[in-house]
């Protein structure tokens, strides 16, 4: 790097700080966001049910991806995978909240 007359340590701050912004942009992290603003309005079993559908169905599967990466059949992938057990109606409200989210994303 010295060689080509790049400075190794700035080469190192600008990857320490991409990571770190694609961490602070995951779905997950968004998410979470996301219903702790907008959970002030719900009641506390909503907030707490909502809750649950975002770390037993989508988390698992879109919860370390960056928000801005995830596309229309990765959503739908998942929702698949919920609908084959036989949830429909859960299905139903996760496309609600994963869509509420990205819309409400930064």
């Amino acid at each position: 790097m010295l060689a080509k007359d790049i400075d190794p340590s700035l080469v190192k701050a600008i990857n320490k700080r991409i990571a770190r912004t694609a961490a602070e942009n995951t779905f997950k992290a968004v998410a979470l966001e996301w219903h702790t603003k907008t959970s002030k309005t719900w009641a506390e079993s909503t907030a707490n049910n909502i809750k649950r559908y975002l770390e037993k169905d989508i988390f698992p599967w879109l919860g370390n991806r960056v928000i801005k990466d995830i596309t229309a059949p990765d959503l739908l992938a998942v929702l698949r995978k919920i609908e084959s057990r036989g949830a429909h109606e859960k299905a139903q409200r996760c496309r609600e909240y994963a869509g509420r989210v990205c819309l409400d994303m930064p």
